[in-house]
């Protein structure tokens, strides 16, 4: 959480460099940490999962060092640090409450949906459970990109919204739009050309392989709407509208997504593909949605 803090305070001021190479440096630690400790190598004992755990706090730990250190020796933050006037204002605290709040209860309805789905599937049988969670895992590498989309959209739009250049906020919002839709359709076409060949990484189970690879055609078209999505709410977020676009995430998922997927995945009998297909329309409309919202904020009256 510390690390986090200083993490988007330094990307909040157009500096999201830093924070990477750190990340990156301290996952590598990890993974170092995590064979010596595990297994026991270069004289320290075999601790097994005890290790792994004390290899993702050590590296947690550092990265929070790290970052406070840059931050400190830096002389581009030496204003914001050392010449600090701490006072309690009010209307700051509730405006940061409100958008950090509302921002939290749609990462919370967005994964507590995506969770409720993998149950349903569950249920539904164990090769369909593993084929859900290896289409899953390829989604979510391929989502990164969308939310580090997400977030510049956010900073740039941000600093528009701070200097009230309007122009500028409906210009940087739609040029973010159409990147993040470029970058997850080159995503959805290597899913759906090499289906048959990511799944194999994961396990060599063909009947789970089989199920996969036809899963990821649907997770190819489902990620043009997922980008979108994430991409919209980072962008209404650098505008400080938060509270439509979580009444929105709630509608779509939880109305909407999760309903459809049981619907369709238990009582319709579609399987795995129906809860895939719930989950893509409670997408498909927070997508939409989500650009209506910015259209009508940034419209020209």
């Amino acid at each position: 959480m510390l690390f986090q803090t200083f993490k988007q305070f330094i990307e909040g001021l157009g500096f999201t460099k830093p924070a990477m190479y750190i990340s990156i440096f301290s996952n590598i630690i990890n993974i170092v940490l995590n064979a010596v400790l595990i297994f026991g190598l270069l004289g320290f004992p075999r601790l097994e999962i005890i290790g792994a755990a004390y290899a993702t706090l050590i590296s947690r730990i550092l990265m929070f060092i790290l970052i406070l250190i840059y931050c400190l020796k830096s002389k581009k933050f030496q204003n914001y640090i050392f010449c600090l006037n701490i006072s309690f204002n009010y209307n700051s605290f509730r405006a940061i409450f409100g958008i950090g709040f509302t921002s939290g209860l749609q990462y919370i309805f967005e994964v507590g949906a995506f969770t409720v789905a993998t149950v349903i599937i569950g249920s539904i049988g164990a090769v369909q459970l593993a084929s859900h969670q290896i289409a899953l895992n390829l989604a979510s590498i391929s989502y990164m990109v969308a939310s580090g989309i997400g977030s510049a959209a956010m900073i740039s739009l941000g600093y528009y919204y701070g200097v009230g250049d309007k122009s500028e906020i409906r210009k940087s919002g739609y040029s973010n739009f159409i990147l993040v839709l470029i970058l997850m359709s080159i995503s959805a076409f290597i899913f759906i050309v090499f289906r048959d060949i990511l799944p194999t990484f994961y396990v060599d189970d063909k009947e789970v392989v089989i199920l996969a690879s036809s899963l990821l055609i649907l997770a190819g078209l489902f990620q043009l709407s997922d980008g979108v999505q994430a991409v919209g709410l980072g962008i209404l977020r650098g505008i400080r509208d938060t509270k439509i676009p979580t009444l929105i995430t709630f509608i779509s998922y939880w109305v909407i997504a999760i309903p459809f997927s049981y619907y369709l995945g238990i009582i319709s009998d579609y399987g795995l593909f129906g809860v895939w297909i719930g989950l893509s329309v409670g997408l498909t409309i927070a997508a939409v949605f989500h650009v209506l919202r910015f259209n009508y904020l940034t419209s020209v009256k």
